[in-house]
């Protein structure tokens, strides 16, 4: 008997909706007033039913913030920075995703450059704000993939964002947006990237990713010139 009266009180998806719509709505906002990011990943799910535009400026709202914030991350905060990146990472790729491809591509660059702003306040002992990143950039790829926007001018933007990574980021990021790339996007972004430099002056990280391009592309003499003598 009590281990029946137990599992009814499981705090679980069968069980809570049996509170009602009322009386979630009413806990819903006494958490909200409690705790901003629960406040605020409410407005974006309001913000997705009124429409992709909406959304993206809830969304846009949070990159900027995100990104003017000069202050240091400490350790009691780090779990917070997490949960709220992986949110706005997941309320981009999959609730805006599914609304506008375009809008929410044009986002997930936005975030992928947070890292750049977030490396120098913010520690990561055990990887998992890179992990957040490093799914954001095959979000990437699937957004690409679902895009309208063409080859050419996907691969001028990402060969920029390349070229100015000090931290060899796209090297993993490269792989795993790659399979969401569009027919001739990895041949266009390589010949982009070998007309910024020759293969010489590439930094390792760089020949990385000239090596996973040239294999996506099938071009054998572009993976030998990225393999140092």
């Amino acid at each position: 008997m009590a281990k029946a009266a137990g599992s009814r009180k499981a705090v679980n998806a069968a069980n809570l909706r049996k509170l009602g719509a009322e009386a979630l709505a009413d806990l819903l906002i006494e958490l909200a007033e409690r705790q901003p990011n629960t406040k605020r990943r409410l407005r974006m799910e309001l913000a997705a039913r009124v429409g992709p535009g909406d959304l993206a400026a809830e969304i846009d709202k949070r990159l900027e913030m995100l990104g003017a914030s000069r202050a240091r991350v400490s350790w009691r905060k780090r779990p917070e920075l997490i949960v709220d990146l992986d949110v706005q990472r997941r309320m981009i790729a999959r609730a805006l995703g599914a609304l506008n491809a375009d809008l929410a591509l044009d986002r997930m660059w936005v975030f992928l450059e947070l890292a750049d702003s977030l490396g120098g306040r913010a520690s990561d002992p055990k990887g998992e704000i890179a992990d957040v990143f490093e799914a954001a950039a095959a979000d990437l790829g699937k957004l690409i993939d679902a895009s309208s926007q063409l080859p050419n001018v996907l691969a001028s933007r990402m060969s920029l964002a390349i070229l100015s990574d000090s931290d060899a980021r796209w090297a993993t990021w490269i792989e795993a947006a790659l399979p969401g790339f569009k027919p001739g996007m990895a041949a266009e972004l390589l010949a982009r990237l070998e007309a910024q430099a020759k293969p010489h002056f590439w930094t390792p990280s760089h020949l990385r990713i000239a090596r996973l391009l040239a294999d996506a592309a099938d071009d054998a003499d572009a993976f030998i010139r990225a393999v140092p003598a």
